[in-house]
């Protein structure tokens, strides 16, 4: 039966301050915990009562425990993960604050997963019983080789009969084996060759692909729906296999309040349909790293138990991701009833009895 939803991707640890009005340079006590897109997508499938197995690559030495028990208390099948190497990759996150922007390092180079070759993974053996795969143009930034496999792995895929879908997950600092910005838009374009659901927030389909709607990340407070047709217009042109379309979009108040919506596009028979969720006016941010994972889970998990009902399936991955920015940490630790819950009440926050 094929009933698997496989992410592959890098998992690090990620450190961050204990206390949220700390920087990173102030801070002697930190808050050390696993996370990373593919992982995050994982365990918020996982928590929405889905199959899901993780595949990358963690040092042969005692790190791999860390995030092998983190995986596996969310049920997730860590038997592909390859060990090799001596490095987990990690990321130190300071968490913005009103007019303080969140800030991102990354220490990933050379890690186990960013030194696997394509060979090293047993490919057959891990699209066995697959539905589903799900993969960010993350890994494609961190080196040649590795946008490499992620094309391969794509191409592998959807020829053993599994839908694919790509976060464009966008990294400007990552992006570090290339010269030229256009070098990047045609490693995308071969990517989202192969994928039948493309997501992205609001800037992404500019800086992945060259399809430019003159939106400039974060410095938009309102968000205006109409300004992405021509994106989906334009990107269902490029790419003749792609089926959907998901963009989260954000607009920003400040660090701490942000406005939230998603759109979902489809093309059947020719015709494209646009769906836009209900606006939420998030204040008093916890975190918000992970959203837009949470919000491809929603996508990804409304795609199959609501098939054809498109406006639910972005209401439901909308309020998901909504509900993300609630709590410390990487991923989604919430369910399919918070979900409908949040989207039945409007947001009032009322106490649950």
């Amino acid at each position: 039966m094929r009933d698997k939803f496989i992410t592959f991707g890098e998992i690090m640890l990620r450190i961050s301050p204990n206390n949220k009005g700390k920087r990173i340079f102030q801070e002697s006590n930190f808050r050390i915990e696993p996370g990373g897109s593919e992982s995050n997508v994982a365990v918020a499938l996982s928590n929405l009562g889905c199959n899901v197995k993780f595949i990358t690559s963690l040092p042969d030495n005692h790190l791999r425990h860390i995030i092998l028990r983190y995986l596996r208390q969310y049920g997730i099948d860590t038997g592909g993960i390859l060990f090799s190497g001596n490095k987990l990759g990690m990321y130190w996150t300071e968490n913005g604050v009103s007019v303080r922007p969140s800030k991102v390092v990354y220490d990933r180079e050379n890690s186990s997963f960013f030194n696997s070759k394509y060979e090293d993974y047993n490919w057959k053996d891990v699209f066995k019983d697959g539905k589903w795969l799900h993969t960010s143009g993350i890994n494609a930034a961190l080196n040649k080789s590795l946008s490499e496999i992620l094309i391969k792995i794509l191409n592998k895929a959807k020829s053993e009969g599994l839908t694919n879908s790509l976060d464009l997950n966008y990294r400007s600092s990552l992006w570090n084996w290339v010269q030229e910005k256009l070098e990047i838009h045609e490693v995308y374009k071969k990517l989202c060759n192969h994928a039948d659901l493309i997501i992205g927030n609001e800037t992404d389909f500019s800086d992945c692909l060259g399809i430019d709607n003159n939106t400039k990340k974060g410095c938009s407070q309102n968000i205006n729906i109409s300004t992405y047709e021509s994106i989906v217009d334009e990107t269902f042109s490029k790419f003749s296999d792609l089926k959907y379309i998901a963009i989260s979009l954000r607009g920003s108040v400040s660090a701490s309040e942000n406005k939230w919506q998603g759109i979902l596009a489809e093309r059947s028979s020719f015709k494209i349909r646009m769906f836009e969720s209900k606006e939420y006016y998030i204040t008093d941010i916890v975190d918000r790293i992970g959203a837009g994972d949470s919000f491809s889970a929603g996508i990804i998990f409304g795609l199959n138990k609501y098939p054809g009902e498109y406006q639910k399936i972005v209401d439901f991955a909308t309020a998901f991701s909504c509900l993300k920015h609630t709590i410390v940490g990487d991923a989604c630790e919430f369910f399919e009833d918070d979900a409908i819950h949040l989207i039945n009440s409007e947001g009032s926050g009322r106490i649950q009895r």
